[in-house]
């Protein structure tokens, strides 16, 4: 099958209120034009119905534009139009927010124990985003394997997961990914647009309305040895999971393992990596290494002893780019655990937070 991997809209982040935008994909239709003439065309979009919003108490679930103008090009055709999406997917997600409420009533109400409540809050809110991002692909896979469609339309997201995990895919579903082609942004909304388009908007004509089409996509394919990297938001939706279900940020074998929020231990999982060390004063050792977290990536320098520790981690793999500042540590090592205060360089210095983590084996 050919697999679509499409920018579905954009989120603004702006001083204006503005609501996420579609993309333009023009290019994109154009690749099929020569294919009105083939007959039954077999095409699988990520949709569940030709209803533009589902409702399922307490969400209502809204389809996105490029899909919608996907079927309505197919189906003007004749093509065979699979919808990959599944109700029991959503279901799955509405009953996922109504726990969620139930915990929040409670918490609103001071009934229960307000810690264990706020770790359960947590634990659903993770959940909801892991079958978002990376649930649902199970559903769209199951799909695809039982329609077998020759073009599959599906959210960036998703087809850069099929195509990183292809050959699994293949033994399990039997699904052959022979082209992957993925969107990229040749025009991007500036801070001077969303200006303009502040002045310009009034009651009657919106933010959204003026944007609209100032996104751009064009569909490329990728080739044999194009280097396709996870994409961030999903590794790190993955890393949440992982350490609620797990209590694990990665498969490796890190040399420390700890938290930096002891309220919600899951949310500030992290595993330190040491790569490099020397000799210190005083018997001390000198380290530099990794931390993988929930966040992303950090470089660490440090040095250790037998009783202490200090590392200044930052940041420079994430989600939001929070890379600038550095990140201070200072910790009493007693049985190799480890107890301390980390602060934030542009913090006052009195503003700091607890960290506790255990030493997993030895420092070389």
């Amino acid at each position: 099958m050919k697999l679509f991997g499409l920018i579905e809209q954009l989120n603004i982040e702006s001083l204006f209120p503005i609501k996420p935008l579609p993309v333009s994909h023009s290019d994109l239709f154009k690749r099929f034009d020569s294919c009105k003439t083939k007959n039954k065309l077999s095409v699988g979009i990520q949709m569940d119905s030709t209803e533009r919003v589902v409702k399922i108490p307490p969400l209502e679930f809204h389809g996105q534009e490029v899909f919608f103008e996907l079927y309505e090009y197919f189906k003007n055709f004749g093509a065979n139009i699979h919808f990959l999406e599944s109700r029991e997917y959503f279901e799955n997600l509405a009953a996922i927010a109504r726990k969620a409420k139930k915990i929040n009533r409670k918490l609103r109400n001071n009934r229960g124990d307000e810690k264990k409540l706020r770790l359960e809050d947590y634990k659903l809110e993770v959940e909801f985003k892991y079958q978002q991002a990376i649930g649902i692909n199970d559903f769209l896979l199951g799909n695809i394997a039982r329609t077998k469609p020759e073009l599959v339309f599906v959210g960036d997201g998703h087809a850069n997961w099929f195509y990183l995990r292809r050959n699994e895919i293949k033994e399990k579903y039997g699904i052959e990914i022979e082209e992957y082609w993925r969107d990229v942004l040749t025009e991007k909304i500036t801070e001077n647009d969303l200006l303009s388009a502040a002045s310009m908007s009034d009651e009657h004509l919106s933010m959204e309305s003026i944007l609209r089409d100032k996104s751009v996509a064009i569909t490329r394919r990728v080739e044999d040895g194009d280097k396709v990297l996870p994409e961030i938001q999903t590794l790190l939706i993955q890393r949440s999971y992982d350490a609620v279900v797990k209590g694990r940020i990665t498969d490796e074998n890190p040399h420390f393992i700890g938290t930096w929020d002891l309220t919600l231990e899951p949310k500030g999982l992290f595993e330190l990596f040491i790569e490099k060390v020397s000799s210190g004063n005083n018997g001390s050792l000198q380290f530099s290494g990794t931390v993988e977290d929930c966040l992303g990536s950090s470089k660490v320098e440090g040095t250790m002893n037998t009783k202490q520790i200090n590392f200044t981690k930052k940041y420079y793999n994430t989600e939001d780019g929070a890379s600038g500042k550095p990140i201070f540590y200072e910790g009493q090592i007693k049985d190799g655990d480890v107890v301390g205060i980390y602060k934030i360089s542009s913090s006052s210095s009195s503003h700091h937070w607890g960290f506790k983590m255990k030493q997993l084996r030895k420092v070389a």
